[in-house]
């Protein structure tokens, strides 16, 4: 009840459908009409939905939408609204305006003096009378980047909860969520009662069709060093599971149901021939196998890849996920500390290997599983590799500014000790394909 009271729409054609939203309905004008019949009314007003000039009449006048958030989707995106019933009638007075936000300076003043000229309205105030409120703006853009930020950490921590809740949703296997369902994810999931379908906007895209394509959104969360060690990790790991259980074929043929499966029947599967896989195991083997990110896969594909692997002897994995998992993490939350453990400065433009390893030594310390000396030194030689488009430096040092991606995280380490998740993005722009 309370979903078709809060997402249903009106529309042009009679009688119920069903909406885009993925939740309510659309209704017509004479569902309008014997609502107003029923209940001896004369009008409805509603919102929820967004319009250019903030508001819309419906069903020959008899309802109203408003819409009283300006640029919801961006600046210049729609007019904000209210309306206004005066005295017995029942007539409706319209106010529309646009609130912009922050950027006084980015503000067309001039564009603007010309339309409300036209409307025999006083010119917009210039930003030399609001030097103070301006400040207060640049604090919010500062606070919204911050808050961007720690959601998109507890989305990178919680990744293959939310892949598992997705495509629970997605019983078609269309690798894609309604923006409704993606709400209802986020919000229990996350454990956070935000406004997670105005958050949407800076988190995901949408398709031409109005759904959110999960995989696609969750992939996006990784590190730069993944391109390191994460493909050898999914190789040695997945062969050493099938090294170890001679029946692996017949346990997923019977393990899969149908010849498309999801990401929770893939996991079934893997989890009945090998009991000790966690989550984040199980998170990056399913990718390994969805190159196109679609959000199903072939259950033949599958079983016909572990058949391949089904005599590859054991060998040694060559990383340990705790051990990068347990990195990342550290990263993360002590972020505040990294120059100081890395004996950094604004004023440094590179790092010798040496500073490096004596670093990630200290920042083992906060591990429960090590590194080896190898392995640090494979990830120094793979920053080192990044090349900055300002500036060269000796071999012997890694620059700190190459190309916004120096150490573990999305956008790189900045010489003010911030990692910074501003973007979900990381700077590899390698494919799919090309990674594996």
């Amino acid at each position: 009840i309370f979903q078709d009271m809060l997402w249903s729409d009106p529309a042009e054609r009679t009688g119920w459908q069903e909406s885009e939203r993925g939740a309510g309905v659309t209704f017509g004008p004479d569902v309008t009409r014997d609502f107003l019949e029923l209940n001896g009314l004369e009008l409805v007003i509603r919102s929820h939905e967004e319009f250019p000039k903030g508001y819309e009449e419906h069903h020959n006048g008899k309802l109203i939408t408003i819409f009283s958030a300006s640029n919801y989707d961006g600046e210049g995106s729609n007019m904000g609204a209210f309306v206004v019933l005066a005295g017995e009638t029942s007539e409706p007075s319209y106010t529309t305006y646009q609130v912009y936000e922050d950027e006084f300076d980015n503000y067309d003043y001039e564009s603007a003096d010309q339309a409300k000229e036209k409307e025999g309205k006083e010119p917009a105030p210039r930003p030399n009378a609001f030097g103070a409120l301006t400040r207060v703006g640049q604090k919010r853009r500062r606070f919204k980047e911050e808050v961007l930020r720690a959601l998109r950490e507890r989305i990178y921590q919680r990744r293959h909860r939310l892949l598992s809740y997705f495509s629970k949703l997605d019983r078609s296997l269309k690798g894609t969520v309604w923006k409704m369902e993606f709400v209802e994810t986020m919000r229990s999931v996350l454990n956070l009662d935000l406004p997670w379908f105005f958050l949407r906007r800076y988190l995901v895209e949408e398709g031409p069709d109005s759904r959110i394509q999960y995989v696609a959104f969750l992939h996006k969360f990784r590190s730069p060093l993944a391109k390191l060690w994460l493909n050898e990790w999914e190789k040695d790991t997945l062969q050493n599971v099938i090294a170890g259980q001679k029946m692996s074929v017949n346990i997923l043929k019977r393990s899969f149901k149908q010849e498309i499966i999801g990401y929770n029947e893939f996991c079934t599967g893997l989890r009945d021939i090998d009991h000790t896989l966690s989550e984040a195991a199980l998170f990056h083997l399913y990718l390994y196998f969805d190159l196109e990110l679609k959000g199903s896969l072939s259950a033949k594909a599958v079983i016909d890849e572990v058949t391949a692997q089904r005599d590859t002897p054991y060998r040694p994995p060559r990383w340990d996920l705790d051990a990068m998992e347990q990195l990342f993490s550290l990263v993360i939350h002590g972020r505040s500390q990294l120059p100081a453990i890395f004996k950094v400065s604004n004023k440094d433009r590179s790092l010798p290997k040496e500073k490096f390893l004596k670093g990630m030594e200290m920042l083992g310390r906060g591990m429960k599983k090590h590194l080896s000396d190898d392995q640090k030194t494979r990830i120094y030689n793979f920053l080192s590799s990044i090349r900055s488009a300002y500036s060269v430096v000796p071999n012997s040092a890694m620059n700190l500014n190459a190309t916004n991606a120096s150490l573990f995280s999305p956008e790189g380490f900045a010489l003010n000790g911030t990692f910074n998740f501003n973007s979900t993005v990381t700077s590899s722009q390698v494919t799919r394909s090309e990674e594996h």
